[in-house]
């Protein structure tokens, strides 16, 4: 079970920053209150104004709150915070008087990390003087091993960016999170494919309206996509898959096809629902049943010899590109930033028939780097971050603020999810709900 605890406290270092903006604010609202004052007796005497001199360099007494945090940071990185709010800009302010350090940002690595890089840790590097160490456990790890630190109390990570809603609802309720102010972040401006938790870590869809709670324990920060991805050298136009439910049809699309070897993000037993004749409004209705699931197992069954099987996303597109399959399921930003980096790859998706997930980053319990943690999470959600990853490598969420939609390029328009032209939106509780239903995938693999 997960720690309780306070809320971690603000650092000396905050406490000290915000003292040093309310004196200068104090100096430039201050006045001599010297009595002394000197008046001519001679009526005929006239003071002369100064001449007008070249305007002078901004003193200390006219900064605003702004510029005094700006003055804290190095004059390169200023065009970085141009959109960032003056609170999450005094954070990261604090942040940089705590380091140099490193921060500890646990994802799915490889495409994932460099587009999420690109996006935004490069710059809250940049402006905080701190160091980004990455961590890719696996999706098939990553869970148990945040709650293994958390319980130990011993935590070693600072952000943990590898989730799905149910996931993060249910470690908030039992405790494995800690609490992130919502001033921070622009919650209001979420879309209903996105959900965010209340005070006491339940879902909310976003765009629901009602008051926002002033903290929470997540925000839902990457929309992506489960998807059919295929070699266009061996399927050439004509002849090409256009579903996921091709993923099935070994007469017409011969050749070798990769899947994940997990229940959860794989979209292996969805798809394989689907293959058996169930609409997506039935998928998981179908699944909760035993006959329902077994009969998604024998469905992969009948194809089980022509898989390959992939423990991660980076090993989806590294298998297909390798020639190890010809075909087979990816998340959409794997082949996306693999073609940004090397156009003419012989490599595309199709939307048809795919699943939109989605899931939120969360500081757990105990993180060592609190205000770190909280301030790259804050920055990643500005709009234009979230623009920013979409353009970068397809994932993210589309937030209902500017610069949206606007921002978006034509490779985040192409390759960011396309929600009209999936199968629907993954049940973010399903798995989260039924342990035992990755424990039968596990069971089913053992037995082949």
């Amino acid at each position: 079970m997960g720690q309780t605890g306070s809320r971690p406290a603000r650092s000396r270092a905050r406490v000290l920053a915000l003292g040093v903006v309310i004196a200068l604010m104090a100096s430039a609202c201050g006045a001599d209150d010297s009595d002394d004052t000197s008046v001519s007796e001679s009526p005929t005497t006239t003071q002369v104004a100064p001449e007008p001199t070249e305007a002078s360099p901004a003193t200390t007494e006219s900064l605003s709150l702004r510029d005094s945090l700006l003055e804290m940071l190095p004059e390169e990185v200023h065009p970085l915070t141009e959109d960032i709010p003056d609170n999450l800009l005094q954070l990261l302010v604090d942040v940089r008087g705590q380091g140099p350090a490193e921060l500890v940002w646990v994802d799915a690595g490889g495409e994932v990390h460099e587009g999420w890089s690109e996006a935004f840790l490069d710059d809250w590097e940049a402006i905080t003087g701190w160091t980004v160490i990455e961590s890719a456990p696996g999706l098939d790890l990553s869970t148990a091993a945040v709650q293994a630190q958390v319980d130990s109390g011993a935590t070693e990570w600072d952000v943990f960016a590898i989730l799905d809603y149910g996931t993060a609802e249910r470690l908030a309720l039992e405790g494995y999170w800690e609490p992130i102010d919502y001033s921070l972040f622009d919650v209001a401006a979420l879309p209903d494919v996105a959900f965010y938790s209340d005070e006491e870590g339940n879902l909310v869809r976003g765009g629901s309206g009602g008051a926002i709670p002033s903290q929470g324990y997540y925000v839902g920060a990457s929309d992506f996509g489960i998807v059919l991805q295929y070699n266009t050298d061996v399927f050439a136009e004509g002849s090409q898959p256009d579903s996921t439910l091709d993923f099935f049809d070994v007469e017409q699309f011969p050749g070798k096809r990769c899947a994940f070897n997990f229940a959860q993000f794989g979209g292996n037993l969805e798809f394989a629902a689907m293959a058996n004749g169930a609409t997506w409004d039935e998928v998981y209705d179908v699944l909760a049943t035993e006959e329902g699931l077994q009969a998604a197992f024998d469905r992969l069954d009948d194809i089980y010899d022509e898989i390959v099987w992939a423990n991660s996303g980076a090993d989806s597109i590294q298998f297909l590109l390798d020639g190890q399959c010809d075909l087979g399921i990816t998340f959409n930003g794997r082949p996306a930033l693999r073609i940004k980096q090397e156009p003419g790859l012989p490599v595309t998706i199709t939307w048809g028939g795919s699943i939109v997930n989605g899931g939120p980053f969360a500081i757990p319990k105990g993180a060592p780097n609190y205000d770190a943690a909280l301030s790259v999470y804050a920055l990643s959600m500005l709009p234009s971050r979230q623009c920013a990853a979409l353009n970068a490598i397809g994932y993210g969420v589309v937030m209902n603020a500017d610069p949206f939609p606007g921002c978006l390029d034509d490779f985040g328009s192409e390759w960011g999810p396309q929600y009209g032209a999936a199968a629907g939106l993954a049940d973010p509780f399903f798995f989260s709900d039924r342990p035992e239903v990755e424990e039968a995938w596990a069971e089913w693999q053992s037995g082949h």
